[in-house]
C-alpha cells in the first residue's frame, strides 16, 4: 500500500468509528461517561468544517436549509416570547443548539463528504463493521 491508501483507510476507519459510536452513543455513554457530549463535539467538529469549507458562497439548497431553519428558530423565539413556555435564557440557547445540531451535522458532513475521497473498500466496510458490532454486542450484553 502507498502512504496515501493507508492514510485514506485510516480516514474511513475513524469515520466508521464516529458513525458506530453515534448509532450506539446511547449505550456507550452507560459505560464511558465521554460519550455523553460526542455527539455535540461531532457537531461543533463539522460545523468548524463546513464554515470553513465555505470559500465563495453557499449553494441554493444549503441556503434554502439555513433560512427555513433561522425562520422556525425565529418564529419559536416569538412564540416563547408571547407565552412565556420557557424564561431561563440558558435553557432556550440550548433549545435553540439542538434544533440546529442536526443541521449543522448534516451540512458538515455533506461538505466532509463531498470534499474528502472517502469511498470505502465494501471488504474494508464490512470487516469493520462486523468487528464493531462484535464490540458492541458485548457491552450490549452487559447491560
Amino acid at each position: 500500500y502507498s502512504r496515501v491508501e493507508i492514510i485514506i483507510k485510516i480516514k474511513n476507519l475513524i469515520v466508521l468509528l464516529v458513525i458506530n459510536c453515534l448509532i450506539f452513543q446511547s449505550i456507550l455513554q452507560d459505560w464511558f461517561p465521554f460519550f455523553q457530549i460526542f455527539d455535540e463535539l461531532v457537531t461543533i467538529f463539522l460545523g468548524i468544517y463546513y464554515i470553513g469549507s465555505i470559500k465563495e458562497k453557499i449553494k441554493k439548497n444549503q441556503f434554502s436549509i439555513i433560512i427555513i431553519s433561522l425562520i422556525m428558530i425565529i418564529i419559536g423565539v416569538l412564540g416563547n416570547i408571547r407565552f412565556a413556555y420557557q424564561t431561563n435564557i440558558s435553557a432556550i440557547l440550548l433549545d435553540i443548539f439542538c434544533f440546529f445540531k442536526y443541521i449543522i451535522t448534516f451540512l458538515g458532513a455533506m461538505e466532509f463528504f463531498k470534499k474528502n475521497d472517502n469511498r470505502i473498500n465494501y471488504y474494508h466496510f464490512n470487516f469493520i463493521n462486523h468487528v464493531l458490532l462484535e464490540f458492541e454486542m458485548v457491552l450490549i450484553s452487559y447491560i
